[in-house]
């Protein structure tokens, strides 16, 4: 039989929300209230020909270090999805109803099916404090047998998106500084009546490897 691995100082799914839609710097400050919406999460897959992102060397005030932001970011946020809007492929026969209304489905993605190679995913894209913040919510769970379960649930803020600006701040060796203007639609009504900006931090691993985001907010 197996049994459920607890994930010291796990966050139940009832902050699970309000957590994912803050600020996921370093220092854990949030930025922003969301509307949630529960539904069907959408299936995600890595993109094998995506290399992990290195550094750039276009002109920081070009067109081109600003479609660098773009990709940059983009690829964390499909990475920071996995805990909110999307899941990895999944086999809905294979069930586990941890509390009443919360069904978790045993992940079946070979590059994603244990807490080891999820884990190691996030780190390619976010500070290890980042990364152990997000697992540390209930919305995977694993087994002693290394099976991983993850609960299908989309929670994005539900509103409309109508542009992103993304702009290079500052860019040099061991550190990188973005920001995304983000106009959105809230009403549903095609109009803008709402725009943010967010700061993003991308610095060097600890380790002196990959560089990966040190403050990251998700706005999707």
């Amino acid at each position: 039989m197996r049994n459920l691995i607890t994930i010291t100082a796990a966050v139940t799914v009832i902050t699970f929300a309000a957590f994912l839609f803050t600020s996921c710097a370093d220092n854990g400050s949030p930025t922003e209230e969301s509307r949630i919406e529960w539904s069907t999460a959408e299936i995600f897959t890595i993109d094998d020909g995506n290399d992990i992102a290195g550094s750039s060397d276009t002109d920081d005030g070009g067109k081109e270090s600003d479609e660098y932001a773009k990709k940059i970011i983009s690829e964390a946020l499909d990475a920071f999805s996995l805990f909110i809007s999307s899941v990895p492929e999944i086999d809905r026969d294979d069930s586990i109803e941890y509390e009443e209304g919360l069904v978790y489905y045993r992940v079946v993605d070979k590059r994603l099916n244990t807490f080891e190679k999820l884990k190691d995913y996030l780190l390619r894209y976010f500070s290890e404090e980042i990364a152990i913040k997000l697992l540390n919510v209930e919305r995977y769970m694993e087994f002693d047998d290394g099976s991983l379960y993850v609960l299908d649930i989309n929670m994005s803020t539900g509103f409309d998106i109508l542009s992103e600006k993304y702009t290079v701040l500052e860019q040099t060796e061991d550190r990188e500084v973005f920001s995304v203007t983000v106009v959105r639609d809230k009403d549903g009504d095609g109009a803008a009546d709402d725009t943010q900006t967010y700061n993003f931090v991308r610095e060097k691993a600890e380790d002196g490897g990959n560089m990966v985001f040190t403050e990251f907010t998700y706005f999707r």
